[in-house]
């Protein structure tokens, strides 16, 4: 029976296993999702690159998946909030966008996160060495960055890592998660297993994330009306073995070798962990 007061070292808090050493299956029930949801899907950025139907939303996507983790490296270089937007701006719309680099991306030359931080790294140089030129390109679809929108970014920056390359690579790590997360949530929403993501989400989530303590299967099973112990820690188990799925989906379409996710894995366990 699991205990109704979890230590933080409960093993529901544990997904290496489960990430790690297994093939990238689809999901168990036959489909893979959508590609948009995945930050660095190489045939979104794909479509991106070559413009036409879809392309738009494409871009949006990529751009949204993009920001935290640049946004991150910029404010961990020791600007201020404002500045670390308009420079995350410039680099999004002028890089990004107006320096076609998604259409230079090939999985075949390497990931493309490191093709983004090579290109975030040149662009901060450059911009120190010229003054701001900020060069603009009617009908871009750039999104909105708010100040709600820079508050949340400033907010999550300051739990990452100090070190601006470690910051990238936390904030990158957390995207990945993010992703996996609506993709796997909405999975159990269709599949009629809500109660499976509460669970879930009260036990391993929230913890994950805020450094909470993970609520009680007594609490849980109270609210859900759930009667087994037994039968609420299998609930558990089946969300989280589907969000490590979709973490696994997540990383094998950002990579052009499969034999590549383990390794992908182990990196984004790493850096996912990066405390301050």
């Amino acid at each position: 029976m699991p205990p109704s007061d979890p230590a933080p070292e409960d093993s529901d808090l544990d997904l290496e296993p489960l990430l790690e050493h297994r093939s990238p299956a689809d999901s168990a029930d036959g489909r893979l999702p959508h590609p948009s949801a995945s930050v660095t899907n190489w045939d979104v950025i794909h479509a991106a690159a070559a413009g036409g139907p879809g392309s738009r939303a494409a871009i949006e996507s990529i751009l949204e998946r993009l920001r935290p983790a640049v946004f991150a490296y910029l404010r961990r270089s020791g600007r201020d909030p404002e500045a670390a937007a308009d420079l995350t701006q410039s680099f999004l719309c002028d890089v990004v966008l107006g320096g076609r680099l998604l259409e230079h991306a090939d999985p075949r030359r390497g990931r493309f996160r490191t093709l983004l931080f090579t290109s975030l790294r040149n662009h901060v140089t450059d911009h120190h060495r010229h003054a701001t030129r900020q060069r603009r390109h009617p009908g871009t679809p750039i999104l909105s960055f708010d100040r709600l929108d820079r508050d949340r970014c400033d907010a999550e920056s300051r739990s990452l890592p100090a070190d601006p390359e470690r910051a990238f690579a936390a904030a990158w790590a957390r995207s990945i998660v993010m992703a996996a997360l609506e993709e796997a949530r909405e999975q159990c929403r269709v599949l009629g297993m809500a109660a499976h993501w509460t669970i879930f989400e009260g036990r391993v989530i929230r913890p994950m994330f805020d450094g909470s303590s993970p609520r009680s299967y007594d609490e849980l099973m109270g609210q859900l009306g759930i009667d087994d112990a037994a039968t609420a820690a299998n609930m558990m188990v089946s969300a989280k073995r589907r969000f490590a799925r979709s973490v696994r989906q997540q990383i094998h379409r950002t990579v052009a070798d499969p034999a590549e996710v383990d390794q992908e894995i182990r990196e984004l366990l790493a850096d996912l962990g990066a405390r301050p």
